[in-house]
């Protein structure tokens, strides 16, 4: 954990986040913003499996947009849209569940990258593990 706080602090996450990951952590959760080129432009590790989790509707938009200009994440690595409404409240679980859903394994080591969301005009907070 250690190496990776330091990696978010040393380096800049755009160029060089993929770099910086262990192997071990082959899970992202970006959350917030469907258009996130990141899956595509960024050279992943192997074996990375990315989450992307935005609204439905943003999904929707975004992956013609993508498809448009040919989009691919690199060889080896996969891509899941995970369509959740973001709100504050989500005693529910539905976040939770749509992650699960899309394949992601509470049980494996995860980055997450919390995106500002300048359309919503709520905070978010996150349950921690169960």
């Amino acid at each position: 954990m250690q190496q990776l706080t330091a990696c978010a602090y040393n380096c800049d996450v755009t160029c060089f986040f993929p770099s910086c990951l262990p192997q071990e952590y082959n899970q992202v959760v970006l959350v917030g913003d469907a258009f996130d080129t990141r899956p595509f432009r960024l050279p992943w590790p192997e074996g990375t499996v990315i989450f992307c989790v935005a609204s439905a509707e943003a999904h929707r938009i975004a992956e013609a947009a993508l498809k448009e200009q040919q989009a691919r994440v690199p060889r080896g690595c996969l891509l899941r849209r995970v369509p959740a409404e973001l709100q504050a409240d989500d005693s529910g679980g539905s976040f939770a569940a749509a992650l699960e859903r899309a394949g992601f394994r509470g049980d494996r080591l995860s980055v997450w990258v919390l995106q500002v969301c300048t359309s919503c005009n709520r905070c978010m907070s996150f349950p921690t593990g169960s």
